[in-house]
């Protein structure tokens, strides 16, 4: 960048900056965790929308007078 808030790195600085990483048997640890909760967010934003169509449901029947039987 060319701002004063953005200088620039030199390429041979960059090259020098050590980047550490996790064994190899972590990374694929985390890689199974991530995917165990990416299915869980999936199961749960599915359940919302199911909860929301409900609720629309019960509201739409609520209004019409549907909601309840006479006996």
């Amino acid at each position: 960048g060319t701002s004063g808030s953005m200088l620039n790195i030199s390429m041979q600085k960059f090259k020098e900056v050590e980047i550490p990483l996790l064994p190899f048997e972590k990374q694929v640890l985390f890689s199974r965790k991530l995917n165990e909760i990416s299915k869980i967010k999936e199961k749960l934003i599915a359940a919302q929308k199911n909860i929301e169509q409900m609720y629309n449901s019960l509201l739409h029947k609520a209004f019409k007078g549907e909601l309840f039987q006479e006996q």
